[in-house]
Formats: structure tokens, C-alpha cells, sequence
């Protein structure tokens, strides 16, 4: 594919503020059309609005198709896509249940299309060193913990509202589910202990937790609307303990750190990362794979692997 044709789907805040401003600067990426409702935030781009999904769908200058529609609705426009013959890049999560996901697998592998999900977090190179750590000392940790909470939005907020895919299981706990995944395999039995805390008054699930041992390694995930803020992963050894901060969500302006406290020394190793915008990198990524048969097979297994670890046990 010598350039993607980009269609938008639904282009949001979240578009318009982390994900437009990186497809208007890489040359393999051209944008053709934007379906919004926010016509307003792309006034510099008056040319490139639809009105209609359809016209969008319908385009055949259009290969791949951008999906920043609310959660709900992903798995119906992905296979909107599809059908359209198009390639598609889906905000996460990709979908609410296995039952979505064998569909959309089952139609993108009969047009020999690519699903990719916008997890942009695991091409940060803190997430390769993180990654790189755990599978290098497996037989030494004794410990991994990954906590992504953050405390209440306005009522208004998209996260609230069940109908839409709102609920801390489908907006943080996905992220820590698919760190999960990086180093966890699905097809092998697991003795998990997964939790969910739901609001009466709000509607959706705000807290979970899930623990889990893989070999000698204690694992425990916790994800929630409503707490103190935390976005940190710790990798725990017997002499010292390996901390990652804002490990699932970032500033793109800041440098990411990585620090090794020993227990017993009193002493702070501080590995600090390039500046990296996350949004970038996962797009140079796609591009990459897009074009390369072993990677994305490679990259499909990896999803597939998510999903099943993700969906096996839902909260509604």
C-alpha cells in the first residue's frame, strides 16, 4: 500500500486534540473525509467534512477508515467497514464481548482486511523496556502490579453514560488487560480472581480488580472511575522493585522515567526516555505493518490473544 487513504468515523475530541494533528504530518497518511458532529473543531478542514457516514463508506479513493465513534457502537462500524471493503484503525476498545470480536474477525479475515486497535501506549519505548524486563527476569520477579484509576469527571462525561460502552472495565481497564496480554498467554490456564464494583447511582461498573498467578509471579490488575489518580506499573523483585509512572496514559511533551529503587540500599536508579509522542509511533507502526504479510499476522495473533484474556468474563 503506497498511501493510506484515511476516512474518519465520528471524529471526536479525542481526534481532533491527539489524532489530527499526527495524520496531517506523515506523508503515508492522507486525509480524505471526516464524518463529525463537531463541524465546528474542523473548520480547517471544511473541505474534508461529511455529513454522511455513508459518503464516507461509500468512497472508493477511501482504504482504511479511522473509528472514534463511542464504544458502543465500535463493532457496528467496524464491520460497516468491512463490508465496504476497507482496512480499519478502531479507538479502543475494539468491542464489549467475544461475541463482537469473533464477528468482526470472522469478516475480516474473509476480506483479508486488517483490524487494528489504537492502543498507543504499547509503542512507547517505556512500555519495550517494561516488557523487556518482565520477559528477560520471569524466573525473578515476584510480583506485578499495574493500577490505572482517576477520580471523577463531570456528570455530562461520555464515561458515565452505559448505553454509550461507559464503566471503568471498557474505558481504563482495557488498557491494563492488553499490557496483560504482552506477557500472558490465553490458551494457557490461568487461576484468576476477577472483581467488578458497580454505582448504583451512576449505572455503570466503576472499580475493578483482577489477580492472578502466572507460574511463581503474583499479578494484580486494578482499574477504576472515581480514585485518587494512579497510572503506574511495579515490578517487584526481592532486593528492589522496578516503578513505572504514567506508564498507560501520557503527556507527550514530558520524558517518561523508569526508576529502580533497591529495598535495603536506599538507592534510586532513574532510567529517563526521549520525548515521544505515543500517537505518533503507533501510527509509524501501522504504517509499517500494514505492508509487511509476518507482521501482521504477528500483530493479528497479538490481538486475538487480548481479546480472549479481555472478553473472556465482561461486566454486563
Amino acid at each position: 500500500m503506497n498511501q493510506i487513504q484515511l476516512g474518519v468515523l465520528y471524529g471526536g475530541e479525542h481526534f481532533h486534540r491527539n489524532i489530527l494533528p499526527i495524520i496531517t504530518k506523515l506523508n503515508k497518511l492522507n486525509l480524505v473525509g471526516i464524518h463529525t458532529r463537531k463541524s465546528k473543531k474542523f473548520k480547517n478542514f471544511s473541505k474534508n467534512l461529511y455529513k454522511s457516514k455513508n459518503k464516507i463508506l461509500n468512497n472508493k479513493k477511501i482504504n482504511t477508515i479511522y473509528i472514534s465513534s463511542p464504544n458502543s457502537i465500535h463493532a457496528k462500524n467496524i464491520i460497516e467497514a468491512l463490508k465496504k471493503n476497507k482496512n480499519v484503525i478502531c479507538e479502543k476498545p475494539l468491542c464489549l464481548n467475544i461475541d463482537e470480536y469473533n464477528k468482526i474477525k470472522e469478516l475480516s479475515l474473509k476480506k483479508n482486511k486488517i483490524i487494528f486497535e489504537g492502543f498507543m501506549f504499547v509503542y512507547h519505548d517505556l512500555f519495550i523496556n517494561v516488557l523487556n524486563i518482565i520477559k528477560k527476569n520471569e524466573k525473578k520477579i515476584k510480583s506485578i502490579s499495574a493500577k490505572f484509576m482517576f477520580p471523577h469527571l463531570q456528570e455530562n462525561n461520555i464515561r458515565y453514560k452505559k448505553n454509550l460502552g461507559g464503566g471503568a472495565f471498557y474505558d481504563c481497564g482495557c488498557y491494563l488487560f492488553k499490557f496483560l496480554s504482552s506477557f500472558v498467554d490465553s490458551n494457557k490456564s490461568l487461576n484468576k480472581n476477577l472483581k467488578f464494583i458497580f454505582s448504583k447511582n451512576l449505572q455503570i461498573d466503576t472499580y475493578g480488580r483482577l489477580i492472578l498467578k502466572k507460574n511463581n509471579i503474583s499479578i494484580k490488575l486494578e482499574w477504576g472511575i472515581g480514585y485518587d489518580y494512579f497510572n503506574e506499573v511495579v515490578i517487584n523483585f526481592k532486593n528492589k522493585k522496578i516503578v513505572a509512572k504514567r506508564f498507560f496514559s501520557k503527556n507527550v511533551y514530558e520524558k517518561s522515567k523508569l526508576n529502580e529503587i533497591y529495598k535495603y540500599k536506599k538507592k534510586i536508579i532513574t532510567k529517563t526516555f526521549k520525548i515521544q509522542n505515543h500517537f505518533k509511533s503507533m501510527f509509524l507502526f501501522y504504517i509499517k505493518m500494514i505492508g509487511n504479510k509476518k507482521n501482521k499476522n504477528k500483530y493479528l495473533k497479538e490481538l486475538e490473544n487480548y481479546q480472549n484474556i479481555y472478553l473472556e468474563k465482561t461486566p454486563y
